[in-house]
């Protein structure tokens, strides 16, 4: 029970950064609702904090509104970091089960390379 306030500010920093971007974006919350497949009583909770979202659908709205997951969940405020392509987002919102943990053994054996290369 000791973690709930950190939760729920999270979820508030959260909420208030995704309806910030999706005024911004000029949608409506029954768009970004659509966009996600949630309800809009669900999207209006996630925007007051009250709710939160999957890690799949915060990854989405990375795609949606062209930010990265730093700046997305407020950790960052600059928008201009590097984001996850929309199609691999697709790629892998679309891919069975067993393709998806291909996705991440692949993604997982480059970052070995990169840390590798890195600590030459």
């Amino acid at each position: 029970m000791q973690n709930m306030p950190k939760i729920n500010a999270l979820n508030l920093q959260i909420g208030k950064r995704i309806a910030l971007l999706r005024r911004e974006k000029k949608l409506t919350q029954e768009q970004l609702s659509e966009a996600l497949d949630i309800s809009i009583k669900h999207c209006s909770a996630v925007e007051r904090g009250k709710s939160s979202l999957s890690m799949e659908k915060l990854i989405m709205l990375c795609g949606i509104f062209d930010v990265s997951m730093d700046y997305l969940i407020g950790w960052k405020d600059d928008r201009n970091v590097q984001y996850v392509p929309k199609f691999v987002i697709d790629m892998f919102h679309n891919a069975s089960p067993e393709t998806r943990e291909a996705l991440i053994d692949l993604m997982k054996s480059l970052q070995q390379l990169t840390d590798d290369k890195n600590s030459l």
